[in-house]
């Protein structure tokens, strides 16, 4: 056997068997090195939102929801970022989850409505955000009240903000839970409740980038 490997030396001086392990070494080597640089770019895909959210967001004086193309003018002193899902922007602040991370996304929402969407609770009570247009120039929030046995828009009290942009009704919507652990709700319902309040004082100034 040894002398038959001598005779199937290659020319850089290597048997058959020994050249077939190198390439084998070192196309295992390739495939981890590209597996762990996807890995890598993967996690850096994932990180760069929350980056941009939390440093980016309203370092000139606005806050920016960039997917939807609209700003608002900010100038407080909470850290907002924000995550979409379908027409609803979840709101959280730096400082609500610096106190409890499990506050993240309970800071308020923003939802956006076409024209003929369904404005109430269920989506299926016969209110559309068009109906926002009929109200009062100067009225930026509405209530939805029981006339006639239908459910209607009217001028709310400033809970539930509203503002039409490029054919679009973008609408505040207050957290409904209480978020934190039993043991540190009171700690954060103070915070949560200015997320809220400021998320939905954004809402009537919104505007075009």
């Amino acid at each position: 056997m040894g002398n038959n490997l001598k005779k199937h030396r290659t020319i850089a001086g290597f048997s058959t068997v020994e050249f077939m392990i190198v390439v084998g070494v070192g196309f295992a080597l390739v495939a981890g090195g590209g597996y762990a640089w996807r890995h890598q770019q993967a996690h850096k895909v994932q990180a760069a939102p929350s980056q941009v959210a939390l440093d980016s967001m309203h370092d000139d004086g606005f806050m920016h929801l960039k997917e939807w193309h609209i700003k608002a003018p900010y100038t407080g002193l909470l850290h907002f970022s924000y995550a979409i899902s379908g027409n609803t922007a979840a709101f959280s602040s730096r400082e609500l989850t610096a106190l409890d991370k499990a506050c993240a996304g309970k800071g308020g929402q923003i939802v956006r409505f076409a024209p003929n969407d369904d404005i109430t609770p269920t989506g299926s009570d016969g209110v559309l955000a068009s109906s926002l247009s009929q109200l009062p120039r100067n009225v930026n929030s509405f209530a939805l009240a029981a006339v006639d046995g239908k459910f209607v828009a009217v001028p709310g009290d400033g809970s539930r903000t509203f503002k039409e942009i490029g054919g679009y009704y973008y609408v505040f919507m207050h957290e409904q839970s209480a978020c934190g652990s039993e043991l540190d709700v009171d700690q954060t319902a103070a915070m949560q409740q200015q997320t809220n309040d400021e998320v939905k004082a954004l809402v009537p100034t919104l505007r075009t980038q």
